[in-house]
């Protein structure tokens, strides 16, 4: 079985773990952000995944501040349709400024650098091996998003002038909706084992590059 297997196993049932015994943002949510910092400064000598790891992190405070803040207003004023839409938006929305920011991080990297070296240059501009396996996964993300907003809308087709009977055929569909938390901590496992992984490589990589220079 190869690498790549292994992840996306191990990705899948640490995600149902956290979803079954963690089934709380307020907790899953801050050990991550604080596990991808951890990665982070302890590889803080590559610029491309020093630059993924603040993406990653800077977005996932956005959503535990939105949880804090905004999230328990929209539950308290607003039912069903109309909440479970502002709430789903949101969700969406972060996920595709994350994914935008990913897929775009040699352009966003050049505005943020100021003053930029020929050699930090090149280090932004070298292939990262997180870039491609990352944003697959936030596209993943979006699309959760996606269908599960979907689902929202037909259950409530009345709300926007369907008929009540075609509509009462659509009520039962809810696959996405139930299963939200579930897909959501599956693909953030799978992130932070995205960076472990590079992580454990990189290691590996100075080791490599150490023993041959003796």
């Amino acid at each position: 079985m190869n690498s790549l297997k292994k992840i996306g196993i191990i990705s899948i049932v640490l995600g149902f773990l956290g979803a079954t015994y963690l089934y709380s943002d307020m907790i899953l949510l801050p050990l991550f952000t604080s596990f991808i910092l951890i990665l982070a400064f302890l590889n803080k000598d590559d610029f491309n995944y020093r630059y993924l790891s603040i993406v990653i992190i800077s977005f996932t405070l956005i959503e535990i501040i939105l949880r804090i803040t905004l999230f328990p207003r929209i539950n308290s004023q607003y039912v069903g349709f109309v909440g479970n839409t502002m709430i789903l938006s949101y969700h969406l929305a972060v996920d595709f400024l994350t994914a935008y920011c990913i897929s775009n991080r040699k352009s966003m990297c050049l505005r943020v650098v100021k003053d930029i070296t020929p050699a930090q240059q090149a280090r932004v501009f070298s292939k990262s091996i997180l870039d491609a396996p990352l944003l697959g996964v936030y596209v993943l993300f979006c699309s959760a998003d996606i269908l599960t907003l979907g689902e929202n809308f037909l259950r409530h087709l009345d709300k926007i002038g369907f008929d009540q009977e075609f509509v009462q055929q659509f009520k039962s569909i809810r696959f996405f909706y139930d299963s939200y938390a579930y897909i959501k901590y599956t693909l953030i496992s799978l992130v932070a084992l995205l960076f472990f992984s590079i992580y454990i490589r990189n290691i590996k990589s100075q080791r490599t590059i150490s023993t041959s220079q003796i």
